[in-house]
């Protein structure tokens, strides 16, 4: 298990003590005087808040302090997961920091409302919307993968609402997603729609084989997407027309600069790409290189100036060197990490696993 940096512990937790302050929630104030700036954010925010929320399902473990007015924290899975993969965690960092965590089943997946578009504005609107009918000023996000990127788009549009950030192995750029992704969808359509009347994780777990043949812990985490129906059948639990519709935008990144599917796979390369030194050349030096820097000074860029933290995994496929200078462009105050695992490793238990027991919420917060 890597060691995570002193610095990286206390960029964790920083900004988690804040007290919660009173004000709109949707304010359109920023730190900058900036016009143009201003001006992008306000039409960006337009753009998420044409949505219709969708009612999300959510897993809470609350402090058990009830004068408590440390901000919330807001755990937010990946593409196939739910709020039930943070359980451990959440017990963890519920009972050493004597913190409220909730967790959340995003759009389509998990208890939450099956519903359309499925693109990162309507998410984003989701996550505000549960935080307004919280009543809550101010939160940490704490987002893996697809939920990274939810983090932070609210986090870059919203700031006044987020004390601190924690992104899980993903960045603000394009994530090229393998066909693995699209066949497990299949997969689970597949038992779902099955003539034969699947009643058992051991059935669906023969009939998934061909799509995940390799790796049974993966197929493991995806059969979560099934659960029993009042007549003992296993069905899916997934808006899989939604999330099947919504896969280029899963894909993007939606903010400048923005970076979406390429029409062919060999075109509209992102031009980072070409100047950018290996991810973690960029985690161990703390550079991005000048002329990387040159081409990301000469973009107007939305930036959060607040305790961030990025903890990628060193076998993942989902991290570049692109997407961590992009990341270390917009969130300022950041500290990046890299630990020994993959995707889907889990990288928030790792983190509290290097923090000592007998470490105070004063002490890492420091």
């Amino acid at each position: 298990m890597a060691e995570i940096p002193s610095s990286g512990i206390t960029l964790l937790y920083s900004g988690l003590n804040s007290t919660a302050t009173s004000g709109s929630r949707y304010s359109t104030k920023t730190r900058t005087d900036n016009v143009e700036y201003n001006k992008m954010l306000a039409e960006y925010q337009k753009r998420v808040e044409q949505y219709e929320p969708a009612t999300l399902d959510s897993l809470e473990f609350n402090s058990s302090s009830a004068d408590s007015n440390l901000p919330p924290i807001i755990a937010i899975h990946g593409l196939y997961g739910s709020k039930l993969n943070w359980r451990g965690l959440m017990r963890r960092i519920n009972k050493t920091l004597d913190r409220t965590i909730v967790a959340v089943d995003l759009r389509n997946h998990g208890s939450s409302q099956h519903m359309g578009p499925h693109n990162y504005f309507a998410m984003t609107k989701d996550i505000l919307h549960f935080i307004e009918q919280k009543k809550w000023d101010k939160v940490v996000l704490m987002g893996h993968s697809m939920g990274g990127k939810v983090s932070m788009i609210t986090s870059l549009l919203y700031p006044e609402l987020v004390s601190s950030v924690i992104v899980e192995d993903m960045t603000p750029s394009f994530s090229e997603l393998s066909q693995d992704f699209i066949n497990y969808l299949t997969g689970l359509e597949e038992i779902h729609n099955h003539p034969e009347r699947i009643t058992n994780l051991r059935q669906a777990d023969e009939l998934f084989h061909k799509y995940e043949p390799n790796d049974k812990t993966v197929r493991q985490f995806i059969l979560t997407n099934l659960r029993l129906n009042d007549e003992g059948v296993l069905k899916l639990r997934l808006g899989s027309k939604y999330i099947r519709e919504g896969m280029d935008d899963v894909r993007g990144w939606p903010l400048p600069p923005p970076t979406f599917v390429p029409s062919t796979p060999h075109q509209q390369k992102d031009p980072l790409y070409e100047t950018m030194p290996e991810p973690s050349k960029i985690i161990n030096s703390g550079s991005i290189g000048s002329n990387a820097s040159d081409n990301l000074q000469s973009q107007l860029i939305f930036e959060y100036n607040k305790p961030s933290l990025l903890v990628c995994g060193s076998r993942s496929t989902h991290i570049n060197g692109a997407g961590v200078a992009k990341f270390k462009k917009m969130f300022v105050n950041s500290s990046i990490v890299e630990l020994d695992t993959g995707h889907w490793g889990k990288l928030s238990m790792l983190v509290l696993a290097n923090i000592p027991p007998n470490c105070s919420i004063t002490q890492i917060t420091k």
